[in-house]
């Protein structure tokens, strides 16, 4: 390359210099007949490691510096005539390092257009390229941190905006799939015994299950996949499901080789898990599990309140309904009494009043026969009322107390029903208060009423004891059994919906076990002490 005119000497000194002295690189790449450099500038020797020489003995190594992503762009740079296109090409230095070069070129062309020589001008843009790319990822990062930030806000509102806790964790899911890209995730919560229950899941349709996972219920507290986020109370990610011990083979879980769970905590408790899945190995990354752990908080405490909500909608729901049948037991014990006081004890009061009119002239035998009918219909009569006040309230309960009250009971209950019962008690010579005694009575009596109506049995057990703090009353049987859950939502026949608030009221507790054809067993425990004091 001659940068200067013919014959000018001084200025084409002073132009070597100049170029031979600049930063930037200075070359003449001559293409025909043969490749070869014409001409690199010293400053090629700081940008790449080698030296002039070196290009000039190897006409390939500029070609085998370049990265080979960028190296069709040289191809470009010569199919252009737009000498004022910049080109960017990534070149590998000497020293192994890639540098991003910048280049303006000239494409000198023969009479046929075909190029002869290319004439360059390359610099150094590494620093000026990593500027852009830190202002590049500042500027991505920005963006992502206002998307999360969208994200979670729009999470508040979907989680807070409804008392339903099925539509709390469907924004859940919802929001999760705008976070974090998932194949397949599901939430489980934990149930009155302690499992872990599925209750909804997303994604699991691709891989043969469209409604999710068909899992049992998993005992928390013993899967080892779960353990760790019991103990630590903190996210647990696996890399490669298969390559860890933890991982078992669950349906619906066959395709999963990524994984991480996620615990829901609401006031230092955890009632459930969410897990999100990938198909494929070390997908996610902690800082997906730190996304998603931005939802767990809020969505735990959603999740809750929809709990504690649905709690005290049925508690109202309950109530009234315990409401209704405390109303509908009035009125048919009001109708009993009536039918008896009418039909009964009316009609032995109407016939005691003819019994009792009597005739001057009538004679003395005759006189003394209906004074002996009047003595025996006034003895009816007395123990009729004695029974509908003992049906009501035996007076022994408050006179002597549990213990006669329960023997009178339970010896009246076989003789009226055929259903022997085996009556056995420990502790009860203490004071027992009037109201706890009440109820451990009413328990006893609801009970074996229930077995006399649908047990369809020939015997009974009832065990009463006390401990230092409670007593215990407890009525078994061997008969048919029922579903206890159905029962205690109905309100209706069996009264134990009845028995479980009176035992509440009284500051205790009761567990009713059943299932059909295993029998039944109720076991209430009251405070000695009485509801107040256990307040």
């Amino acid at each position: 390359m001659n940068p200067t005119r013919p014959g000018d000497q001084f200025d084409a000194e002073h132009l070597r210099q100049l170029i031979e002295h600049a930063a930037d690189l200075v070359y003449c790449y001559r293409l025909e007949p043969d490749p070869v450099f014409v001409y690199v500038s010293p400053a090629v020797t700081a940008m790449t490691g080698y030296s002039p020489e070196e290009f000039y003995a190897d006409p390939e190594l500029i070609m085998r510096m370049t990265h080979p992503s960028d190296r069709g762009l040289f191809q470009t740079m010569l199919d252009t005539n737009d000498s004022s296109h910049t080109t960017m090409l990534r070149w590998e230095r000497k020293d192994s390092v890639f540098i991003w070069t910048e280049h303006r070129n000239r494409v000198v062309r023969d009479a046929a257009g075909q190029p002869l020589l290319v004439e360059g001008l390359a610099r150094d843009i590494s620093d000026r390229r990593r500027t852009e790319e830190a202002l590049s990822q500042a500027l991505n990062a920005e963006r992502h941190a206002r998307y999360v930030a969208e994200v979670l806000h729009s999470a508040n509102m979907g989680l807070t905006r409804s008392l339903d806790a099925e539509h709390v964790i469907d924004a859940l899911l919802e929001h999760l799939s705008r976070l974090i890209p998932f194949d397949s995730t599901n939430v489980m919560l934990l149930d009155s015994s302690g499992d872990l229950v599925v209750q909804a899941s997303r994604g699991y349709q691709r891989f043969g299950y469209p409604n999710g996972p068909p899992l049992e219920p998993i005992a928390l507290n013993e899967d080892p996949l779960f353990e760790p986020i019991l103990r630590r109370r903190r996210s647990f990610l696996i890399m490669d499901t298969a390559l860890t011990n933890r991982w078992r083979s669950r349906p619906g879980f066959h395709h999963i080789r990524n994984w991480f769970g996620v615990p829901l905590i609401a006031g230092e408790q955890i009632i459930g898990i969410f897990c999100l899945d990938k198909a494929e190995a070390a997908f996610f990354t902690p800082e997906h599990v730190d996304l998603a752990e931005l939802l767990s908080t809020p969505a735990a405490i959603a999740i809750q309140n929809a709990r504690l909500f649905n709690e005290v909608r049925s508690g109202r729901e309950r109530m009234r309904a315990l409401s209704e049948r405390l109303v509908a037991v009035q009125e048919t014990e009001r109708a009993h009494l009536a039918r008896e006081l009418h039909d009964e004890i009316g009609q032995m009061l109407t016939s005691l009043s003819l019994a009792l009119t009597v005739n001057e002239r009538m004679p003395a035998d005759v006189l003394r026969e209906r004074i002996a009918q009047v003595q025996r219909q006034v003895n009816q009569l007395t123990s009729q009322v004695r029974t509908l006040s003992l049906n009501l309230r035996p007076a022994m309960l408050d006179d002597l107390g549990l213990l006669p009250a329960l023997v009178w009971f339970t010896r009246r209950y076989a003789d009226q029903t055929g259903i022997h019962v085996h009556f056995q008690h420990a502790g009860l010579d203490g004071v027992v208060t009037p109201a706890i005694g009440a109820t451990a009575y009413r328990v006893v009596q609801e009970g074996l009423t229930n077995i006399a109506r649908h047990a369809h049995v020939n015997q009974a057990r009832v065990q009463v004891w006390t401990t230092d703090r409670i007593l215990a009353v407890q009525v078994v049987d061997e008969g048919v059994g029922f579903d206890v859950g159905q029962a205690l939502t109905s309100y209706t026949s069996s009264g134990l919906a009845g028995m479980q608030e009176r035992v509440r009221l009284a500051g205790g507790h009761l567990n009713v076990e059943s299932s059909h054809g295993e029998g039944t067993r109720i076991l209430a425990e009251l405070p000695l002490g009485g509801a107040e004091e256990q307040l």
